[in-house]
């Protein structure tokens, strides 16, 4: 089944700034900045980045590194990669995050893809 690309922001009243299409994906993520790590529900992801939520906290500012490990649907496969706060703001009552990938695995790239597609990782 054919996943309709999202085209507008979805959890926050602010105008959208991405630019590449993206699909709804909720999987637990652990984000990681310096000392800290915080627990994350992921709300959609593109090949360049990944949105989510946290529990309130204290924010955190763009450009801040983070390191993110999650597991796409259909797969057990545990991905570590590096990214970049874009934008943090309250939503009310979560903390809402954008994340812009680094540099990502090629293996990755290809399973972004193919849930990009609407097709299943599941083997």
């Amino acid at each position: 089944m054919q996943m309709e690309p999202i085209t507008k922001n979805l959890w926050l009243d602010l105008p959208e700034r991405r630019q590449a299409a993206r699909v709804p994906l909720t999987v637990a993520v652990l984000k990681s900045a310096g000392p800290e790590t915080c627990l994350c529900q992921s709300v959609d992801i593109s090949p360049t980045g990944m949105s989510m939520r946290r529990a309130k906290g204290l924010p955190m500012t763009s450009d801040l590194p983070v390191f993110l490990k999650f597991s796409l649907p259909g797969s057990e496969e545990v991905h570590r990669i590096r990214g970049t706060v874009v934008r943090d703001a309250s939503d009310g009552r979560y903390w809402a995050s954008a994340v812009r990938f680094g540099p990502l695995p090629g293996r990755l790239t290809r399973q972004i893809d193919s849930l990009m597609a609407g097709e299943s990782l599941a083997a």
